[in-house]
């Protein structure tokens, strides 16, 4: 009878335990899977959290650029009827665009040109936006491998009802020097002195390339010449491959 009693208590104890062990595993069963979810949940939120702050930026500047819109400075008060229609340069113009900043007047800009070389690019360059008496515009230079392509800026127009884009199309069209084979910036001054028998000792200053028309853009390097008299100081612009003159700009005119 003793033996069946400890034999009946050992069985309820083992019981005992093993359900206690069971109810243990599953408290770690469930904990692991509350941690799962929490992690889950704060993924959500940190994502919820962040389109709400998105959508407040957008909402955000749209009432900020509706204030500048309601403003009688806004783009410098002047409207696309005064911009007339005779510009032998105009790529584009628009009665629904509006436009706020430069980053915009890129935009459009880009949007304008349609598909380009992929060495191509715009850096700004200058703009009307500290002198309100004018037109609000900005200048955007194309880059060529990262290199400044001068006389092919585009102007981009902010109007308070439009918006409008001039420039040099014909550009992109244009075969780009290659920059493979250039001389010295020492060896094309000298060159150029030869072939135009100019004795001058000018001063290299910088290189990039120049656009003058037709169907290729030189790659120049460009040189100073300085004596201290206003009217002989010159700015000059040689071809990087041949010496041949490209630019020359006297700082003033006799």
């Amino acid at each position: 009878m003793k033996k069946e009693v400890l034999f009946g208590l050992l069985c309820v104890a083992i019981t005992i335990g093993a359900g206690c062990n069971g109810a243990n595993t599953n408290v770690g069963n469930q904990a692991g899977s509350g941690n799962v979810q929490i992690e889950d949940s704060s993924i959500e939120s940190s994502v919820d959290e962040q389109v709400e702050d998105e959508e407040e930026d957008v909402l955000s500047k749209a009432e900020a650029y509706k204030k500048m819109e309601e403003s009688p400075d806004f783009n410098h008060g002047h409207t696309i009827s005064e911009a007339g229609t005779d510009r032998p340069r105009e790529v584009d113009r628009s009665y629904d665009l509006i436009i706020h900043d430069e980053d915009e007047a890129l935009a459009y800009l880009k949007d304008c040109l349609g598909s380009l070389d992929s060495k191509i690019d715009f850096v700004l360059t200058d703009t009307s936006e500290n002198d309100p008496g004018a037109y609000m515009w900005y200048e955007f230079t194309p880059t060529y491998d990262s290199v400044m392509v001068r006389g092919a800026e585009f102007i981009v127009i902010a109007f308070t009802d439009g918006s409008l884009v001039e420039g040099r199309t014909e550009v992109f069209a244009a075969s780009f020097s290659d920059r493979s084979n250039l001389l010295g910036t020492d060896e094309a001054l000298k060159l150029f002195n030869e072939q135009y028998n100019d004795k001058r000792k000018y001063k290299y200053q910088d290189e990039y390339y120049i656009y003058g028309g037709g169907d290729s853009v030189r790659y120049v390097y460009v040189y100073r010449f300085e004596n201290g008299k206003a009217l002989e100081n010159t700015t000059l612009g040689v071809d990087a491959s041949t010496g041949e003159m490209v630019m020359y700009r006297p700082d003033a005119i006799d």
